[in-house]
């Protein structure tokens, strides 16, 4: 029942989030701490309208509405578009965002202020989606081409399109690129990044990037062997983030242990009717065994989903978790 109840809530909200974004309408919403308002199923509304998700304090509420609207929009209707090189493919982007070679990002962003900053990460096909490929030969290859697309509509009402281009040459020279790397730009994508793993639910997988991200900068560095101070103060500002991870993981681990306990027994009860009963399984037929454990997705707390959305709209002028 209290999963139905969720579904209707959800589908209530996603199409209040349709028409809000229709009509350009920016959605934010504001918790108290200390409350629970089931910001998992209220989240739908922000995400789809470009808003933001605010927890405070009750004495500092007028605070913080302030805050919202000191930013203001500069485009709606926002959808952009980015094309990599068909050797090329998107990493950690949900599907329904990519086309079939996974090298076509296209997503709609409804309203966005001067502050809206978005990354994307991609990697080099696999060698059998390469060798597939006609287009060209992976060995000969020395440039990588790029372009995005932002389709937007202006305050006054223009529809306009936005389109850059870039030619990116390879080099296989890692200590030179990382020293030309815009380690600023790395540590917002870091944040970003492990956000959006954890609103998709993928828990153990943005815990697991986290880390391996954290372990790279502590021992790589351009000077004294030490991370740059930039990226640093990313890693610094995602720990809460990381602990809250961690911890959901925790939680799903244990459910999945007990829904595992119940299930052996519940076999075992089964499997002892089946011994006393004259009755036999034939052969190739089935009987009880004990089922492997299964991950359950763990309720969100509110204070872990506005931690996530702020990490998703985290950008180098509002470094805030």
């Amino acid at each position: 029942m209290e999963n139905l109840q969720q579904e209707e809530a959800k589908e209530f909200y996603t199409k209040i989030a349709e028409f809000a974004r229709e009509n350009s309408i920016t959605v934010n919403i504001i918790s108290i701490a200390g409350e629970e308002c089931d910001l998992e199923t209220l989240e739908i509304v922000t995400a789809k309208t470009g808003g933001d998700i605010e927890r405070v304090k009750a004495e500092k509420l007028t605070e913080n509405f302030a805050n919202i609207f000191s930013t203001p929009i500069i485009a709606t209707d926002v959808r952009m578009k980015v094309y990599l090189h068909t050797a090329m493919e998107f990493r950690n982007e949900e599907e329904e965002f990519l086309n079939e070679q996974k090298n076509i990002f296209t997503k709609e962003y409804g309203n966005v202020t001067s502050d809206s900053e978005v990354t994307f990460e991609y990697k080099v096909k696999s060698v059998e989606e390469l060798r597939k490929s006609k287009d060209f030969d992976i060995k000969n290859l020395s440039k990588i081409y790029f372009q995005t697309q932002i389709f937007y509509t202006k305050l006054d009402g223009m529809k306009c399109i936005k389109v850059s281009s870039h030619v990116q040459e390879i080099s296989h020279d890692r200590e030179e690129l990382e020293k030309e790397a815009d380690v600023e730009m790395i540590g917002v994508n870091f944040i970003q990044q492990s956000a959006k793993l954890g609103r998709g639910g993928k828990f153990m997988q943005a815990q697991a990037y986290m880390k391996g991200q954290q372990k790279y900068w502590k021992g790589r560095s351009n000077v004294g062997g030490k991370a740059p101070k930039e990226v640093k103060s990313h890693l610094r500002r995602g720990k809460g983030m990381y602990t809250m991870l961690k911890a959901q993981n925790e939680i799903e681990e244990n459910e999945a242990q007990e829904d595992d306990k119940e299930e052996q027994s519940e076999s075992n009860t089964l499997l002892k009717k089946d011994e006393s009963s004259t009755m036999s399984i034939p052969k190739g037929g089935k009987g009880y065994g004990m089922c492997g454990a299964k991950r359950v997705k763990g309720k969100v707390n509110d204070e872990m989903v506005s931690k996530l959305n702020n990490g998703s709209k985290y950008n180098r002028k509002r470094k805030r978790m």
